[in-house]
């Protein structure tokens, strides 16, 4: 299901990918409450969309185990992503869902941001 896309979110996600670009990185204010996942794979069906976030939520949840949601910017390294409107905490990475460049993960993910500002 894709996410709704309303005016406060896109700007939101506009400002976040801003404040990346120059330096900026989430702290404890937006880490310590976000949901914990072992990300299984990142994957991006075309290059118009965004990278795809696919990752087990922890402690699991019977009821929504499972998170797959558009990523705007990921940083493997101090374990953390955006996903389309909130913050994770990459707790373990499949080996498998390695095999991305998060700059070009950030790319696709500012284009589809743009792209949906200019819709509105």
């Amino acid at each position: 299901m894709a996410p709704s896309l309303d005016r406060e979110r896109i700007l939101r996600a506009s400002s976040i990918l801003d404040m990346l670009a120059i330096g900026w990185q989430p702290g404890r204010a937006e880490l310590d409450t976000a949901r914990k996942t072992e990300c299984r794979a990142i994957l991006q069906d075309s290059p118009e969309r965004p990278y795809r976030f696919v990752g087990t939520l922890y402690p699991l949840q019977i009821d929504h185990p499972v998170i797959v949601a558009p990523v705007i910017a990921i940083d493997p390294q101090t374990r953390w992503a955006r996903i389309w409107d909130e913050w994770v905490v990459i707790e373990r990475m499949r080996e498998r869902a390695r095999w991305f460049a998060p700059a070009q993960v950030t790319r696709a993910g500012a284009a589809w941001i743009l792209a949906q500002l200019r819709a509105l």
